[in-house]
């Protein structure tokens, strides 16, 4: 069975509510595991030639004009193709370009989602191949070319859409153009399999996802000006698995002139797996689908999505990323990191202080208890599980749950994403951060027994428009946040008139605590300690 989500009607109120709802939005984003000078100026301030009509609907691209809508203060155009449909000879290569089009192409609604079934009833997938789109949002009245930011959705690189992202808070405060945009997902994206690679020639397999992101970034800076940005000023960044693309793309051979500026939240530590590994697990699929022998890929790429999907898998945790040893990709982030190889744009990136307790009260491993604690470690770290249960005895937390989300968060964001600052520092204009606010929404319901605190996804409420409505304090939390983003986006810095000073990383070490009523900054050995990283560096990779 397939899924289509609904369109957006075009037009709409400002507070327009997302097309699903914020616990299909919970499920859908589950994941897996440069000198420029300081400026004074405020991202919250307008440009300073006053604006003096509203932007055009119709707008050029090189493919041809689109027409896109007006919502009370923003423009949006939305399933703009940034590349060929990835299907039959085409499905598991790099992206083609995208078809000419003739008169003006409407721009009102999104396109498909890639093929996903997390969120979705057993059996049902959610989406389409055809779904190389994105969508580009601006103010509704502009003057001069605005910083443009391209926004990498999350979801363990199995699941989400740029659609599911109404970026109008971050475009409306910001004064920003935001582009959010789709990418090939699980195996259609980060497939490894020896006779692919071997079709591929430099470019191996399992990275088609990261070449699909590098393509709607090639298709911005062609594009991005007859829509109000600045081309010359471009800022990557995702959360989650879009962090985690953000630092791909950094470290990106592929991806080096297609961005000034890089964001990531809550994923810059990715690990994944070798391109080795992957053709192992692609392999294995092959097999399960029937596709043993003879013309291995000319038969995968007879089945259906369905059938394929059905031999994907459910989980979440440990499935589908991208493989290090083809051409986007060479070796893992953290190696290139530490080389220095990656262009030197600034860059910022953090962590949620209790990233894990998200993934705990959504249920991604199914009720946590005393008897299978030490197993549920293993699933994710396994030899290093009597280790890692020892340095957080449930003894020391107010349930097992607990215990296994402050031990998840720790070791899967907190602690990567600390090793990856230090890796960082010193080599380019780096701030980094952790979301300490545990008054912003949660996109998962909270609970008395099982306090979210500040988990993975909640700094994302203050961005995008996700339906809720805050409170006063809630708001200039967002306000902050989004301050501290755009400027960042403009200036290469986050710091302004409107914000407390984010100091960079180097020398002293410091973390910006982004709390739920002020900004500060704060010891990296602090904050090291607090999230056990010495334990974690010693067990673990």
């Amino acid at each position: 069975m397939r899924l289509r989500i609904p369109r957006l009607r075009p037009g709409r109120a400002r507070r327009r509510r997302p097309a699903i709802t914020a616990g299909a939005v919970a499920a859908l984003l589950l994941t897996a595991l440069s000198g420029f000078p300081a400026s004074t100026a405020s991202a919250a301030q307008p440009s300073e030639a006053a604006a003096i009509a509203d932007a055009p609907l119709v707008v050029p691209t090189d493919k041809g004009k689109v027409r896109g809508a007006y919502a009370t203060s923003t423009r949006s155009f939305q399933g703009i193709p940034y590349a060929a449909a990835p299907v039959g000879s085409l499905r598991w290569k790099p992206p083609a370009p995208a078809a000419s089009w003739s008169g003006v192409r409407a721009a009102t609604s999104p396109g498909d989602v890639c093929p996903q079934s997390i969120g979705v009833p057993e059996g049902a997938v959610l989406g389409d191949e055809d779904c190389l789109y994105l969508n580009v949002t601006t103010p509704r009245t502009m003057s001069g070319k605005l910083p443009v930011m391209v926004y990498i959705p999350g979801g363990a690189f199995v699941s989400g859409s740029g659609s599911f992202y109404d970026p109008e808070p971050l475009v409306d405060r910001g004064d920003v153009v935001v582009v959010t945009l789709n990418y090939r997902l699980g195996m259609f994206g980060f497939l490894g399999l020896p006779e692919l690679s071997a079709e591929g020639g430099a470019h191996a397999s399992g990275l088609y996802g990261i070449e699909d992101q590098q393509a709607a970034l090639a298709w911005v800076r062609r594009n991005i000006s007859a829509f109000g940005g600045d081309a010359g000023n471009v800022t990557v960044f995702g959360e989650s698995a879009g962090a985690a693309s953000a630092c791909v793309q950094l470290v990106s051979p592929l991806g080096k002139g297609l961005f000034d500026k890089v964001a990531a939240e809550s994923g810059c530590g990715l690990k994944g797996s070798s391109l080795a590994q992957g053709e192992a697990q692609g392999t294995a699929l092959a097999a399960a689908a029937g596709c043993v022998s003879g013309d291995v890929v000319t038969c995968l790429r007879g089945k259906s999505v369905e059938e394929l999907m059905a031999r994907q898998g459910a989980s979440v945790v440990n499935s589908w990323g991208p493989l290090w040893g083809g051409a986007a990709l060479p070796d893992k982030v953290s190696a290139r990191l530490a080389k220095g190889a990656f262009p030197k744009v600034p860059v910022l990136q953090g962590a949620n202080h209790d990233e894990g307790r998200f993934f705990v009260a959504q249920g991604t491993f199914g009720t946590v208890t005393a008897d299978n604690y030490e197993s549920l470690i293993a699933s994710m770290w396994a030899d290093a599980a009597p280790s890692i249960a020892a340095e957080y005895p449930i003894s020391a937390y107010s349930s097992p749950g607990l215990a296994f989300a402050t031990l998840l968060g720790d070791g899967a964001f907190a602690c990567p994403a600390l090793k990856s600052s230090r890796l960082i520092n010193g080599q380019t204009r780096f701030y980094a951060y952790e979301f300490n606010d545990v008054a912003a929404p949660s996109l998962v319901p909270p609970s008395e027994e099982f306090p979210l605190g500040a988990t993975h996804t909640s700094e994302l409420s203050y961005l995008f428009d996700f339906g809720f409505t805050l409170n006063a304090t809630q708001q200039a939390s967002a306000n902050r946040l989004i301050d501290y983003w755009a400027n960042f986006a403009r200036t290469g810095t986050p710091n302004g008139a409107t914000v407390p000073r984010w100091p960079t990383y180097a020398p002293a070490g410091q973390v910006q605590s982004l709390e739920t009523t002020t900004a500060r900054p704060v010891s990296a050995d602090g904050r090291a300690t607090d999230h056990h990283c010495l334990m974690w560096e010693r067990v673990i990779d």
